[in-house]
Formats: structure tokens, sequence, C-alpha cells
């Protein structure tokens, strides 16, 4: 998703002065494997490193912000799959709520190889561009390389795979479900064990047409195997009704997160739902 438009940046946040201020974020690529065969596949990662008190945007950056993109300069035949965005953090503000990241993130992505490669080093670019903010935000950006064969970072690459969000269902989520309610002032989200869901949970919108950023989730009711979440309903349609609730929910005492991605049903058809299976 595409971030707010330059000009609403500049009412949410004071930019940078004009010129090259410096950066509080270091970019570089880290790799999982030492080397990337013919035909095969290896894991790249984006690791965006942030001075204290600095962040970063998701692919949802919220009222305000923009999204990390990175360009990626590959070998002919070469081909980079879609990036792998761990599950963020939320940043309240005054006047708005982004969603992003404190410290450090890595975005991962597979590279995929041709059949046949050219004998000698395998060389992977990128340019990658972010927004970084504290008190102020400055545009950053980087040209990055890394060549194979090259020094793997396995454990970096594994505690940032395990922060990416799994399909719900899959995975250590494998027989959970959820459920998305119009309850009329809002959107309820209903999910099931073995999601061990806590007040300390979240849910991070894909985009800001459902839910109200700045209203966060109540947890309305909640044991082990079971809890119910109740959002402010967002604006941004009008009087138009979300039809499908998508996003990202974490589970802190984890450090896990889900995405999900279902219908929003209205209460009459939730009700008639619940009898069906009940009776089955």
């Amino acid at each position: 998703m595409k971030g707010p438009p330059l000009a609403l940046l500049i009412l949410a946040f004071p930019l940078a002065a004009a010129g090259n201020p410096p950066s509080h974020v270091k970019a570089e690529l880290i790799v999982e494997q030492d080397s990337i065969k013919p035909g095969g596949s290896a894991t790249v990662g984006v690791r965006l490193t942030m001075k204290d008190g600095w962040h970063t945007y998701w692919r949802n950056p919220g009222d305000t912000g923009m999204a990390t993109t990175v360009d990626w300069k590959l070998p002919p035949g070469f081909k980079a799959e879609g990036l792998q965005w761990p599950y963020p953090t939320r940043f309240v503000g005054k006047r708005s709520v982004s969603y992003g990241y404190a410290d450090e993130a890595v975005l991962l992505l597979e590279i995929r190889a041709p059949a046949h490669i050219k004998e000698g080093p395998v060389t992977i670019a990128a340019k990658a561009q972010w927004l970084e903010c504290k008190e102020i935000c400055i545009p950053g950006e980087a040209e990055l390389s890394i060549a194979f064969p090259a020094q793997p970072a396995h454990e970096t690459v594994a505690a940032a795979r395990r922060k990416v969000p799994v399909k719900l269902g899959e995975g250590f989520s494998k027989g959970a479900e959820a459920k998305a309610i119009d309850t009329g002032a809002g959107i309820g989200l209903g999910v099931t064990a073995p999601l061990h869901c806590t007040a300390a949970s979240d849910f991070f919108p894909f985009d800001n047409d459902t839910i109200d950023n700045k209203g966060g989730g109540m947890l309305m009711n909640g044991v082990r195997d079971s809890c119910e979440y109740q959002f402010y309903r967002s604006r941004a349609l009008g009087e138009k009704k979300a039809s499908r609730l998508a996003g990202v929910f974490t589970l802190p005492a984890e450090g896990r997160a889900v995405e999900i991605s279902v219908p929003v049903d209205d209460m009459k058809s939730w009700r008639e739902n619940l009898r069906t299976r009940k009776s089955k």
C-alpha cells in the first residue's frame, strides 16, 4: 500500500531542512545461505537499524508516514519475490497513529536464480528508500549490494523469519479460526485457540478503510482459548461499510503474529451461521 502524499506528511510531521541531513538509519543486505545455486533460491534480507528514538514504517504506515520500498537490481534471469514484512508496532502521536519499526527491522524475500549462472561471484543489489521519524522526519535511501559467496547471517535471518506473520490456520496457528462481525458501532474480531491472545495483542490493518487506527483494539472478552476484540469503524469509506477485515494479529507473549483475512458479517448472518454450526 502506498503512503499518504507528501503534502499530508508535511502537515503531520515537520520535515528536515533541505540538503543532505545525516541519516539515523543504517541499511544493509544480509543473506541466509553462503551461495546461490543454478535454479535454486536464496533468502536475502534488507536490514534497517534505527538509532534510539527513530522509527521507519510498515507496509501500511497508518495515518501518516511512508512504507519502505526496495528496488532490486539483479543479474539477468534472476527474480525477486515480494517482501515479507515483520509485524509492526504502534506509534501514537498527538494527532495520528502510525505503524512501523523501532530499533531494527529485517525485510526478507527470496531471490530465485535461473537454471544457468555464469561462473564467478553473483552480486545482488538494491536501492532502499524509507522515511525515518522522531521529532522530525527525514527521507532516507541507500544503494546496497552483496556478492555470493557471502557470509551468512543465520541467527538474524531466523529471528526475522519468526516475526513474519503466518497465514491463519498454518504453521503454529494450525486449527485457529477468526470471525469478523459488524456490530453497528464498529467491527468485532473473534479468534480461537491455539492463538493465545492477551490484552496486549494488537491488530494492524492492511489498509485504512476498515478500522480506525486511533481506536486500537479493546479486549471485550478473553480466556486462553478464545477472545474477542472491538474496533471503532474507519470513516474512510463514509457511510459505506467494509466487507472484509484483513491485516496482522499479534501475539506479543509469543513474539509471533498471524495474517487474517475474513469477511465482515452482519450480526444477523453471524447468528444464523452460529446456530447452523451448533446444530451439526
